[in-house]
């Protein structure tokens, strides 16, 4: 399952009602890199610094710290 419908922001970024600014994994298609890099408001940024022994390490540790925070009612990393 994708978060981002990509057609459908490709449909956006062609209207230019919409800026996306992306960094993203090595999961993402490459089909999907090719579309989204063809729009000058569309930033796309390789992923950095993730790979890390230590990031690795906490990646698991995070994603369960913001689950429990999340059902807990105090969520993670808001973005207001």
């Amino acid at each position: 399952m994708e978060l981002v419908d990509i057609d459908a922001l490709v449909g956006r970024l062609k209207k230019g009602d919409v800026t996306f600014i992306f960094d993203h994994s090595d999961e993402t298609a490459e089909d999907d890199l090719k579309k989204l890099s063809q729009y000058k408001n569309c930033i796309i940024y390789p992923p950095m610094a993730y790979f890390t022994s230590e990031a690795l390490e906490r990646k698991p540790e995070i994603f369960i710290e913001n689950i429990e925070n999340f059902l807990n009612g105090s969520p993670s990393n808001i973005v207001n």
